[in-house]
């Protein structure tokens, strides 16, 4: 069985550890640099303000991690890109 750990962060933000793989969910504009530092993919459950800022989307393409939303959201982060 892998390790699994789950971690709640600052807002909503949660991030969840298996076997080595990190997915931050939520991540918002009140989210700390270092929640970002490890993670391999990214899920924003829904498009409130706070998780669709534009500040994190810069930071969501700087460190290149994988984001699950809906279709327009990653439109426009591949167009950041």
């Amino acid at each position: 069985m892998p390790d699994i750990r789950i971690t709640k962060l600052t807002h909503a933000c949660v991030r969840v550890s298996i076997g080595g793989v990190v997915l931050l969910i939520d991540p918002s504009t009140w989210s700390e640099p270092e929640e970002f530092v490890g993670a391999d993919a990214c899920l924003i459950t829904h498009e409130h303000a706070d998780h669709v800022d534009p500040d994190l989307s810069t930071e969501l393409v700087r460190r290149n991690l994988n984001v699950a939303h809906e279709d327009e959201y990653i439109l426009q982060l591949d167009q950041q890109r």
